[in-house]
């Protein structure tokens, strides 16, 4: 089982707010920095499909 950090450590180890982590679990739109910033902290990698 993977022990992923709750919102507050992620938003540390991101440098992003947690109101953001939290606006992303609802399904809320968020920018490509902020996706960049979380999925580094979590040492994976960002991918985006168009079209």
């Amino acid at each position: 089982m993977l022990d992923y950090p709750n919102q507050r450590e992620l938003a540390i180890l991101s440098h992003t707010l947690q109101s953001t982590i939290a606006r992303i679990e609802r399904g809320n739109n968020t920018s490509v920095e902020a996706m960049s910033k979380i999925t580094f902290a979590l040492n994976q990698k960002l991918t985006t499909n168009i079209g």
